[in-house]
């Protein structure tokens, strides 16, 4: 069955996120993100933040993420930046005021060149509204991926995939329904409009399709709750251009999910009904087209004639010859006789 959690199905948007939580902290700027920590003294890991972010700026041009161009690349920064201040630091911190922070960031920024065309703070600085645009954004990148997914599991659901379908289904029809009109009481509505009009707008409004939605609790004991195992892998490209980014293996995508050992008897059976079929089918269809050739058609007659007239030539052939033949039959058992003498005979030791 399709989980979204299950640890096979690869999501862009989660392994974009990680790893720029873990792959640039080391390429961060120390002195930078120590003048951070003075004054922002009361922002939980404030200084850790910082130097991946630092990191990031550095590396700004040769990032390897999945799934994106360079274009995107400002876009994830903005998502991860957002998201590690509302739902990590602002979580643990003794102040929450983003207003407080982002100045501090856009001075940073403004140290990198290649970053500083990069419109990183332009999002709502509402946690709540926040959520929602990230959510949707998140559905839209994955879809493909999860699609797919789902597709090797024959769109048979756990519980919490079909949540995650009907979810961002409903979330995407109720933002664009309150965005169709201009609404300064939704700031998100700016940022959706522009998500439509962008590179993911099709997937915004695609839903994920659970034809079946099983509890764990229907999985039998023993029993794997997947058909199979199958599922497509992904691999990470190691080098280039496109390091990081990870794409289809080709192998995968042609693997069928292993049938439970009751279906394969089954399909066993059919099979083998079906070889027989294929078999006798010919051979009845040979022999009516004989029949009918041979009852309806001269090509019968002119059978029949060939037949007999090679049957009358060994017959003639056996009159005219039948002391030689008797001759050879003879001398066949003479020599018979005296070979077994040769074997008989005695010889005094």
């Amino acid at each position: 069955m399709a989980d979204i959690n299950d640890e096979k199905l690869f999501r862009s948007s989660i392994f974009n996120y990680g790893r720029l939580d873990k792959y640039y902290k080391s390429h961060g700027n120390d002195e930078i993100c120590r003048g951070v920590e003075e004054k922002l003294t009361n922002y939980h890991e404030i200084k850790k933040f910082c130097m991946n972010l630092t990191g990031i700026f550095n590396k700004y041009d040769e990032l390897s993420l999945s799934n994106t161009s360079d274009d995107d690349h400002c876009t994830i920064i903005k998502y991860w930046i957002y998201d590690r201040l509302f739902n990590e630091i602002f979580d643990q911190s003794k102040d929450n005021k983003i207003t407080d922070v982002i100045p501090v960031l856009i001075s940073i920024r403004d140290k990198y060149p290649k970053v500083k065309e990069c419109d990183l703070f332009n999002y709502p600085k509402n946690k709540d509204d926040f959520n929602i645009i990230k959510k949707l954004y998140d559905y839209a990148t994955d879809y493909n991926t999860v699609n797919l997914y789902l597709v090797t599991k024959g769109n048979i659901c756990r519980e919490n995939m079909n949540t995650y379908a009907n979810d961002n289904d409903e979330l995407y029809k109720k933002v664009k329904l309150e965005c169709e009109i201009p609404n300064p009481n939704k700031a998100y509505c700016h940022i959706f409009n522009n998500m439509r009009k962008g590179k993911i707008k099709e997937n915004l409004s695609k839903k994920l399709i659970c034809l079946r939605v099983e509890s764990q609790d229907s999985v039998v004991p023993g029993q794997s709750e997947d058909v199979g195992d199958d599922h497509v892998e992904y691999v990470e490209v190691q080098d280039g251009a496109h390091a990081g980014m990870h794409v289809a293996n080709s192998q995968s995508l042609g693997t069928v999910e292993h049938p439970s050992p009751s279906t394969s008897k089954e399909e066993t059976s059919v099979q083998s009904s079906a070889s027989i079929i294929t078999i006798v089918l010919p051979l009845l269809g040979i022999i009516l087209i004989f029949f009918i050739l041979n009852k309806f058609t001269p090509f019968g007659t002119w059978l029949r004639v060939h037949v007999l007239k090679d049957k009358s030539i060994k017959r003639d052939l056996s009159l005219e010859h039948p002391f030689e033949l008797l001759t050879n039959e003879h001398e066949h058992i003479d020599i018979s006789n005296q070979e077994s003498k040769h074997v008989l005979g005695y010889h005094a030791s």
